[in-house]
């Protein structure tokens, strides 16, 4: 579970692995090192049985020291009338309704090369070599 995250940001243009020197050596334009940590989700079928379990690897972005105003900070998401209008017209349309899970959503874009973050790789990660950062992209 948790290889199957770690590897998918591994191999997606997500971060490449750097070395606490290296780190180091770039503390200035690389600025804070953010924290991330693990987290486990279990999800149950209508009986309560396991269905999945799946973990995500999650920066601390609340720990950021960058100041953000609300107008620079975007997510694309889907306001309540705009899903309303997307269902409405499938029932139109006489389509069949789905929902649907996404893996490694918000690792498939780049970050501008103004926006340098090094990730500090979750606590007791098995997979990272000790002293080793995650220079995000």
């Amino acid at each position: 579970m948790y290889q199957e995250e770690y590897l998918g940001s591994h191999n997606s243009p997500a971060w490449i692995a750097i070395t606490e020197s290296e780190y180091q050596q770039n503390r200035l334009p690389y600025g804070f090192l953010l924290p991330t940590m693990a987290i486990l989700t279990v999800k149950n079928n209508k009986l309560g049985e396991l269905k999945r379990a799946k973990y995500q690897i999650v920066a601390l972005g609340n720990l950021d020291p960058n100041e953000w105003t609300k107008a620079a900070c975007f997510a694309p998401i889907m306001s309540q009338k705009e899903l309303r209008l997307l269902t409405a017209i499938a029932v139109k349309r006489k389509c069949i309704l789905k929902n649907g899970d996404v893996k490694q959503a918000f690792v498939q874009a780049l970050l501008p090369p103004s926006e340098i973050y090094v990730l500090k790789p979750p606590p007791g990660c098995p997979l990272t070599p000790k002293n080793t950062y995650w220079l995000f992209k």
